[in-house]
């Protein structure tokens, strides 16, 4: 299913984690990869939480590869533009938590982590996330 991504499930958590070198840019074919791995996430009822990262260790992602609209007509920016705006309101909108993990650096523990939130639903989820998250990455990740 996914060339560009590696999709695996961990103790309740569904990563997504781009893996693209050098820089994950993401080009038509990893684009719609991503909305392709969430789907199966949220379907799967052993997943608790949905994290986003990277399986590069220096970046998380650049977004968007240039060089796919060096030849794009307008027709296929809004194309791309509407894909990507559906992405996130699947994400801000889905049932289960989802989160970016973002490498920031290392201490001598290994990987200082920032995160972003993207959804987290419901009363608890929070715990859940927490629980989920610290199991895989031994890191209480607060929202």
């Amino acid at each position: 299913m996914a060339d560009f991504l590696r999709v695996t499930v961990h103790d309740g958590v569904g990563w997504v984690e781009y893996d693209r070198p050098p820089v994950n840019a993401f080009h038509w074919e990893m684009l719609r990869e991503v909305p392709e791995a969430l789907e199966r996430h949220l379907a799967d009822p052993a997943v608790r939480v949905v994290v986003f990262g990277s399986a590069l260790d220096a970046h998380f992602s650049v977004g968007a590869d240039l060089r796919v609209f060096s030849d794009m007509a307008e027709e296929g920016i809004r194309h791309r533009v509407a894909v990507c705006h559906d992405l996130v309101r699947r994400m801000r909108g889905s049932p289960k938590p989802v989160r970016a993990r973002v490498r920031r650096g290392r201490d001598d523990r290994g990987y200082v982590m920032s995160t972003a939130t993207f959804n987290c639903p419901g009363r608890g989820a929070a715990a859940a996330l927490n629980a989920a998250c610290t199991s895989v990455t031994g890191w209480m990740w607060v929202t």
